[in-house]
């Protein structure tokens, strides 16, 4: 035998070299890296053109370093860090496999495994030579596009290549996109329809880098609607937008105000993290409207729906100390100054996304102290009305007047211990 897969005879009592596996020809591309590229690309959108391009670059570079190591499939792509968005080394994160064994590599293989090991890999190569894989495509994000569709509705679609001006509208149309959207989404609710068209919208202003007053009312009326619709995941991916876009607004004004309806944001962002039970960002947000934010020129309007906070800050406190008479003596409070301030969805949101599980709360602690308590005063005292009973299947323990602790203590802290209860419902993230 001779050429490239001639076996040479080898010294009695040496010991074979184990031979590196080349790089296996890949026909496929996993699912997870092609939502690795299009994530990247999406949280590199807002980010200056220089950084934009090397995202691009260190993606590219991760790619290629996968496949000549054959670790395309072996790499964990949803958890593979870009080191410009993420920090840290340009280098591929392997998948764990508990349990696996992998193939012992020895060093006195004979000489007959070395060659079935060489006529295996060459049949694999003849057998994929001609095999033109179709790999997830990192486009340039260098200069914007310029669009000239003149479509009012256009479906969303991720885009897996250079966007096609044809397909992309400029400016002047998606203002008139937005009114268009907007009138029909009042006129039949439809949340599906609303939200694509609002995602197209969106993706248009990104790849023409359009970031004015305009971006920020198109990503408000999103973020309100999707709020509206109990969409935590869709609102914070608008409300993470809007923080940026009003920085880079202020910025360019070189004025300290507020940007927009930005206090009514801020108000939602702090909604969002009790939701959430995120007490850092909490603290970050306190820290923010104390040192800074307090500080911004305001009309008497955005003034008004700015004070508001102060009273998040205090709801938050009493969710803490478990003081919920007072709580639920504050979210009254709220839903009648968000209504008088032109800002309805803040005490709507606190009444429909954070309420009832402190409700519920409320009722598990109180039945652990009472026998019974009057329907009267745990509606006075925690808001709930017979509404909530039957939602919650406490009906049960409820007669004309009375509420019944024995019976339903049991039953309430199932409630509040189990793991669906502590979930947050955040649609769109999952």
């Amino acid at each position: 035998m001779s050429g490239k897969y001639e076996v040479q005879p080898r010294k009695l009592g040496t010991k074979s070299k184990p031979k590196s596996p080349s790089p296996a020809p890949v026909t496929q591309w996993p699912a997870d890296l092609q939502v690795f590229v299009e994530k990247n690309l999406q949280r590199s959108q807002m980010l200056p053109a220089p950084t934009q391009k090397i995202v691009n670059e260190q993606m590219q570079a991760l790619l290629q370093m996968a496949a000549n190591t054959n670790q395309v499939y072996s790499t964990n792509w949803k958890k593979q860090k870009v080191p410009v968005l993420d920090g840290g080394r340009l280098e591929l994160v392997p998948k764990s496999a508990p349990g696996a064994a992998k193939r012992p590599v020895t060093s006195d293989s004979d000489d007959t495994d070395d060659f079935e090991s060489a006529d295996r890999k060459r049949a694999r190569q003849e057998r994929f030579k001609n095999a033109k894989p179709k790999a997830p495509v990192v486009y340039a994000t260098d200069g914007p596009v310029k669009g000239y569709s003149q479509a009012l509705e256009k479906n969303y679609l991720r885009l897996t290549s250079a966007p096609d001006p044809a397909n992309v509208r400029p400016q002047a149309v998606l203002e008139k996109s937005l009114k268009f959207v907007m009138d029909k989404y009042r006129e039949t609710n439809n949340y599906s329809y609303v939200i694509g068209q609002f995602k197209s919208i969106r993706q248009d202003l990104t790849v023409q880098h359009i970031k004015n007053m305009f971006t920020i009312r198109a990503y408000e009326e999103n973020a309100r609607i999707s709020l509206d619709n109990g969409d935590l995941g869709e609102f914070n991916q608008c409300q993470t937008q809007l923080k940026v876009l009003y920085h880079q607004q202020r910025r360019r004004s070189g004025k300290k105000e507020f940007i927009g309806s930005e206090p009514e944001f801020i108000l939602y962002r702090i909604i969002y993290m009790l939701i959430t039970h995120n007490q850092t960002e909490m603290a970050k947000i306190y820290t923010e409207v104390i040192t800074t934010t307090r500080q911004y020129e305001a009309t008497d309007d955005q003034r008004r729906v700015f004070d508001l906070s102060q009273t998040l800050f205090d709801c938050q406190q009493h969710i803490l100390t478990k003081n919920f008479t007072e709580l639920f003596t504050q979210f009254r409070k709220l839903r009648t100054a968000s209504d008088s301030c032109k800002v309805p969805l803040v005490g709507k949101t606190v009444w429909s996304l954070l309420a009832p599980k402190l409700q519920m709360r409320s009722l598990a602690m109180v039945s652990t102290a009472y026998r019974k308590l009057s329907l009267e005063v745990i509606e006075h005292m925690f808001a709930i009305t017979k509404q909530f009973y039957e939602d919650a299947g406490l009906s049960k323990y409820i007669t004309e007047t009375d509420f019944d602790c024995v019976a339903a203590r049991q039953q309430l802290h199932q409630i509040v211990n189990s793991p669906k209860f502590s979930r947050v419902d955040i649609k769109g993230q999952k």
